[in-house]
């Protein structure tokens, strides 16, 4: 069983890379623009309700007593990740219906490793991110506010979702929500503060009222002909 949840991550993996990795093929071309972001962050857990997010102390002995604010202390990780996201072609018949709601569109991979007190945990995501640029304070900061909604599959089940006897899985809902900031002298060179939300998608993956939340901060660079 352990050898077959490997196999499983390994090929998601492996997928998920392939996808980005094919602009040697014509229908990539036509659906991708050349435009990429590579994102490193780092992380902390918050509390469990999204709507009442507080960090918490993560301490490098992992003691349990100073974690601040938080009933369930094991719940307390520290999250390594990086993101790597290509923009989705403005042309695309169907983004006309889009345009009027949202700047762009990107295809987004993130791969996050997560350290607990009582566990390691590998976690891969792949997502759709809803952008939105052009704000009128840009002369001054750039600015961009991203939303992202898609699945995410975790090696081990994060105690946080485990809390107050509660169920999850190991396929979740993965919804992001990032600000980032930068220099309208270096607008490639962003920085990012974001929201890392795991949920039970209101039961669309068969289990309700669970999650867990990651606040973090982190570098992102962007690169390609079409930015």
């Amino acid at each position: 069983m352990y050898f077959f949840r490997k196999l499983r991550l390994l090929l998601l993996l492996v997928g998920g890379l392939g996808f980005f990795l094919l602009p040697i093929q014509p229908v990539c071309a036509q659906v991708f623009e050349d435009a990429w972001g590579l994102l490193l962050f780092k992380g902390q857990t918050a509390q469990t309700n999204l709507d009442d997010i507080g960090l918490i102390n993560y301490t490098d002995s992992h003691d349990p007593s100073k974690a601040l604010d938080l009933a369930y202390p094991n719940t307390d990780e520290l999250v390594y990740g990086v993101e790597i996201a290509r923009r989705i072609s403005r042309k695309l018949w169907w983004f006309y219906y889009l345009e009027p709601y949202v700047t762009e569109l990107e295809a987004a991979l993130s791969i996050n490793y997560r350290e607990s007190q009582t566990k390691v945990i590998n976690e891969i995501g792949p997502s759709a991110i809803f952008r939105w640029k052009n704000f009128r304070w840009d002369r001054y900061v750039k600015t961009t506010i991203g939303f992202a909604e898609g699945v995410s599959y975790s090696s081990q089940i994060p105690d946080q979702e485990q809390t107050e006897g509660r169920f999850s899985k190991h396929f979740m809902n993965l919804l992001t929500l990032d600000i980032t900031l930068a220099p309208p002298q270096l607008p490639e060179a962003e920085l990012s503060f974001r929201i890392h939300h795991r949920s039970a998608g209101y039961g669309l993956y068969g289990v309700r009222n669970t999650s867990s939340n990651i606040l973090g901060v982190g570098l992102r660079y962007r690169w390609g002909t079409a930015l």
